[in-house]
């Protein structure tokens, strides 16, 4: 249905991201566009952080993880999603649950002021305590 929705809307944000989410292996220049086409909407932002998440998992033991091309988008949505609430909220949750995501999120972290890391840190604590 998405792939619909491209053909007759190329620039269409939520369709985009959710070719994305849907694609059986992540690409980079298609997590590209979907970036463009709506960088910080929480929607289409939140299914692509979706996205980086299954693609880790669907990576699983291979030592290869997400390809560089592939961190560096990520980390860019990482950075946009760290400044709102909802958008820190999702990444606490994939900090926890993805293990192999945490050094890209960290550098995404890397951008942010010593009050702000110290908010996920204590968010991260939460979440562990709560789910522990």
């Amino acid at each position: 249905m998405a792939d619909q929705v491209i053909q007759t809307s190329p620039a269409n944000a939520r369709a985009r991201a959710l070719a994305v989410l849907m694609a059986p292996k992540l690409s980079a220049p298609d997590l590209a566009v979907a970036q463009r086409t709506a960088p910080y909407e929480p929607w289409p932002l939140v299914t692509r952080l979706s996205a980086i998440a299954s693609a880790d998992t669907a990576a699983g033991t291979s030592t290869e993880g997400l390809a560089p091309d592939i961190q560096s988008l990520a980390q860019a949505d990482f950075a946009r999603a760290l400044q709102s609430n909802w958008g820190m909220r999702e990444v606490v949750k994939i900090y926890a649950q993805h293990s192999a995501l945490r050094p890209i999120i960290q550098d995404a972290l890397g951008g942010f002021t010593p009050a702000e890391q110290s908010r996920f840190i204590r968010l991260v604590r939460q979440t562990a305590a709560s789910s522990g």
